[in-house]
């Protein structure tokens, strides 16, 4: 703990963590920090759960706006954001780091085997992630679906390069999901800094900054299946203006963020 007190300010940039099947504060689970720490920030990124925190709300921000705060920042730098053509065989791709994570990735395959199954194969679609221990049944697509495991982060960027389009799937009909209204699912980071056009469904679209000027959406099976279709058969110049106005959007967040940033650091040094 000694030292914490070296520094003028510390900027935790998580402080919640699993412990016991719940939420566990850093600042629960050891109490004698805050002792030895007189000015810190913190990144929440449980604002949708109730549990004890012990913490100065007035020295927390989250990654976007929400009920829980109102400041906001958000870190999507990963390269210098240059928009890059749409690849001649569509790579549409999902990220998701945990096995468990809140995805409706049934959905997904549902749908691409349908696509499929119309004579429709001028796409690949890419999993990223612990998802392939699921064990999901793509037997006869194995050719358009790949699933690659869990990655490093330098091999899950260049995935992420590799991609067209990036498909969320959050899925407003399952409950779990409906926490990203709050909080923000690192999808949406990957999409922010790469420049990378998403499908998402409708009902999460505002919260993220999205329309149909940036994004393709739907609100059905039927729309998730016209939508990827469309994606597949869309042609560059329209690839490259959705992605420009991405970045637009992202480099925006980023300006205010830099904003808010100093304000609070600001704040802090007075107190």
């Amino acid at each position: 703990m000694p030292v914490i007190k070296k520094y003028k300010i510390v900027f935790f940039n998580t402080y919640v963590f699993p412990y016991k099947n719940t939420k566990q504060s850093l600042f629960i689970y050891n109490k004698k920090i805050l002792d030895n720490l007189d000015k810190y920030i913190c990144v929440e990124h449980n604002a949708f759960y109730d549990f004890e925190r012990n913490i100065d709300r007035n020295r927390v921000v989250t990654l976007l706006p929400n009920n829980f705060c109102s400041m906001y920042i958000n870190p999507h730098f990963y390269f210098n954001k240059i928009s890059k053509d749409k690849n001649k065989i569509t790579n549409l791709s999902l990220f998701s780091r945990e096995k468990n994570s809140l995805k409706n990735i049934q959905l997904l395959i549902t749908s691409i085997k349908q696509i499929i199954d119309t004579g429709i194969n001028n796409f690949n679609l890419t999993l990223v992630g612990r998802i392939d221990q699921l064990n999901i049944d793509i037997s006869g697509y194995e050719q358009y679906i790949n699933f690659t495991g869990y990655l490093d982060y330098q091999t899950l960027y260049k995935k992420v390069q590799e991609s067209d389009f990036i498909l969320p799937m959050l899925d407003p009909n399952i409950e779990e999901h409906k926490r990203f209204l709050e909080d923000i699912s690192g999808t949406f980071q990957l999409i922010y800094g790469f420049g990378k056009v998403p499908i998402i469904h409708s009902f999460f679209s505002n919260r993220y900054g999205f329309n149909e000027e940036n994004a393709l959406l739907y609100d059905s099976i039927d729309k998730l299946i016209e939508n990827i279709k469309y994606a597949i058969n869309m042609s560059n110049d329209e690839y490259q203006q959705k992605s420009k106005i991405i970045f637009e959007y992202s480099n925006m967040l980023y300006k205010e963020s830099l904003e808010n940033l100093k304000c609070m650091l600001q704040k802090i040094m007075d107190n």
